[in-house]
């Protein structure tokens, strides 16, 4: 960062270094150790994340910078409600982080159509986003794509009271990435969120939805497609902090040849978060033997008038589905190429159809991809 940073920043930091201290990151075939110090000295503009028109739709865009002179309360807000990290990941970016940008989305904000944030190519570089949609403001549809050479991304959504957003990111990473998500809803706001990781040889990534005010919902449906020796790490929270909150999430994953996916996933109801109403699924279909799914969904409920049911599913594909698409005249290839799509498309169909051509595109380009070696 250029500018002094205030003392609540520093302590920020400070906290989420003594984090990443206890457990600090250690050299595995997952993680390549980083010289932290040469990453701090870069500030070149060139390497923040590219925006697509945003100010023309009068969205603010500023530099953390420009933020801690603006608005530095707001930031302080939002960072002081972010859930403390226990990730070692996690906790690296927040310490460390050296680029970004705020975003907000306010009153005078136009949010007609789909709103495009591009993070790509940054490199070693180490980002912090954070995005806030003002009070009341409703219909908000952004597609976020995080691709190419993307290392090091720690990003926060803010959804003030009685806010609603459709979010969609998409993860098309060229190797190795660690993408860690804070989401923070608020009273009577409803976020619907989609992460879809297509692309990166090695990826990790960390979803918490703080359900922080009464009424406040999410609906999260997010999904893989991986093949040759693509490894996929996911650990979603949905956070039950308040009462009358609603989560409902459902992950799909579709696994060829070598590839694998851990998914931790956790539903935590706290004391005071009565009537809350959750359920978590994580369901897998293998096309190989050689591929490997774990799906371990959790509960942890301080409450005693809830409703918070999870589910998972490891399988592989129905050979009686391949048999009866088979007699009606398709090929092997095609008859596995429709139950892959029905797999996740259904998911896809569950976002708002701006959304439809570029989920879709993505499918049909992996599908093809892996319909050589199928």
């Amino acid at each position: 960062m250029v500018v002094s940073e205030p003392i609540w920043l520093k302590k920020y930091r400070e906290r989420n270094s003594s984090i990443f201290n206890e457990k600090p990151i250690k050299k595995s075939k997952y993680f390549r150790v980083v010289d932290v110090d040469n990453l701090l000295i870069v500030k070149d503009d060139k390497y923040n994340v590219i925006y697509d028109d945003l100010k023309r739709f009068k969205i603010e865009v500023m530099s953390w910078e420009k933020a801690l002179i603006k608005i530095p309360g707001r930031i302080k807000e939002i960072l002081e409600n972010e859930l403390p990290s226990k990730n070692q990941y996690e906790s690296f970016i927040n310490a460390n982080f050296n680029s970004g940008n705020i975003i907000i989305i306010s009153k005078n904000s136009n949010i007609e159509g789909l709103k495009k944030i591009h993070v790509k190519n940054t490199k070693n570089v180490i980002i912090k986003n954070i995005i806030i949609i003002e009070k009341g403001i409703k219909n908000v549809k952004i597609l976020e794509s995080i691709e190419g050479d993307v290392k090091f991304f720690n990003e926060t959504l803010f959804l003030d009271d009685d806010s609603e957003s459709t979010f969609v990111k998409l993860y098309l990473l060229k190797d190795f990435g660690i993408c860690n998500n804070q989401n923070i809803i608020n009273k009577d706001s409803k976020l619907v969120l989609c992460n879809a990781y297509f692309n990166g040889n090695k990826v990790f990534s960390k979803v918490v939805n703080n359900l922080q005010k009464p009424g406040s919902s999410i609906e999260e449906f997010d999904l893989s497609l991986l093949n040759d020796k693509q490894f996929l790490n996911i650990d979603l929270m949905h956070l039950h902090n308040s009462p009358n909150a609603n989560s409902h999430s459902i992950f799909k994953s579709i696994l060829k040849e070598n590839s694998k996916n851990v998914f931790n996933g956790m539903i935590k109801i706290m004391p005071h978060a009565q009537k809350s109403n959750a359920l978590l699924q994580a369901h897998s279909l293998l096309l190989s033997k050689s591929a490997s799914s774990i799906n371990i969904p959790s509960l942890e409920i301080e409450a005693d008038d809830v409703k918070a049911t999870h589910s998972a599913t490891v399988f592989n594909i129905d050979e009686d589905k391949l048999f009866y698409l088979e007699n009606r005249g398709l090929s092997e290839e095609e008859s596995k190429d429709m139950i892959i799509r029905g797999f996740l498309e259904d998911m896809v169909d569950k976002l708002p159809s701006l959304y439809n051509q570029y989920l879709v595109n993505l499918l049909d380009s992996k599908i093809s991809e892996k319909q050589k070696v199928l």
